[in-house]
């Protein structure tokens, strides 16, 4: 028997938008100890953020405030690898 882990998040609601769209990621819990360590270490690497939240990413906002484009490009490939 394989224990489980989800994450689920929301997007667009607090820009006034009335669709609801959820985004859920579900893995084995083994495998979701692996992506948090590897997650947690990207997100240290320089430039680092604290965490990672799209709506700052896009605006240049709160963790991404004073950022240049490429530099916010480079930390989201990384993130995404």
């Amino acid at each position: 028997m394989a224990s489980l882990q989800a994450f689920i998040d929301d997007s667009a609601s607090d820009t006034g938008d009335r669709r609801l769209y959820l985004a859920r990621y579900l893995n084995r819990t083994d495998r979701w100890a692996l992506f948090s360590e590897a997650w947690r270490e990207e997100l240290k690497a320089a430039p680092s953020i604290a965490y990672l939240k799209m709506s700052e990413a896009n605006a240049f906002v709160g963790q991404f405030k004073g950022w240049t484009t490429a530099d916010r490009d480079e930390k989201l490939r990384a993130l995404t690898q």
